[in-house]
């Protein structure tokens, strides 16, 4: 679920942030060298012939009316650029930010739980028990957010939630996988 987003004004900065991106960085042990074709040159200027989907669902979703329009004038130039636009569907798209909440703070609890302030994370000082250097190390070191999530996240994982939420959240994650593969495997 660790994984960047480009979003830019025009198609030619996305681009060179992926340059940025695509490669190996030695200070990011999460990080992969993969080859990489150059990116120079091979952005289409002309869409005749390209098919690009537009997500059904997403029109469903909870989208403010700006959103709607700017979906609606960005295929409009799509097909304006000779692009054939077509709407494909994701059915479980609307399950995604459930499936994603439940998964990523099932991970923040279970990557997070060795930040105790002893070996790893902040260290709050001159605490009197290792039970006051934890609570006071986690109260300070995590924001509330992440603190919702490791809580909300050990729930998850503990006892009977853990076949209830997050194994059907990895269930359906995998169906949306699916079906995006399906969708966008029959476009550009």
């Amino acid at each position: 679920l660790d994984t960047i987003g480009i979003m830019s004004r025009t198609v030619d900065d996305c681009s060179i942030v992926l340059r940025a991106t695509a490669k190996r960085d030695a200070l990011d042990s999460t990080s992969a060298q993969f080859p990489t074709k150059s990116l120079d040159g091979t952005l289409p200027r002309d869409l005749r012939g390209k098919r690009i989907a537009l997500v059904r669902e997403v029109m469903e979703l909870d989208i403010s009316e700006g959103q709607r329009i700017a979906h609606s004038r960005a295929a409009n130039v799509l097909r304006e650029l000779g692009a054939e636009v077509s709407e494909v569907s994701i059915p479980s798209l609307p399950a995604s930010y459930a499936v994603y909440y439940a998964i990523s703070s099932a991970e923040a609890s279970s990557n997070l739980a060795r930040f105790d302030g002893v070996r790893y994370g902040m260290r709050t000082e001159g605490m009197e028990s290792l039970e006051e250097l934890y609570v006071k190390s986690r109260s300070l070191g995590f924001g509330e957010e992440v603190k919702r999530r490791m809580t909300f996240g050990a729930l998850i994982l503990g006892g009977d939630y853990k076949k209830d939420i997050y194994e059907n959240a990895l269930r359906m994650r995998a169906r949306i996988n699916s079906e995006l593969a399906d969708a966008f495997g029959k476009v550009d």
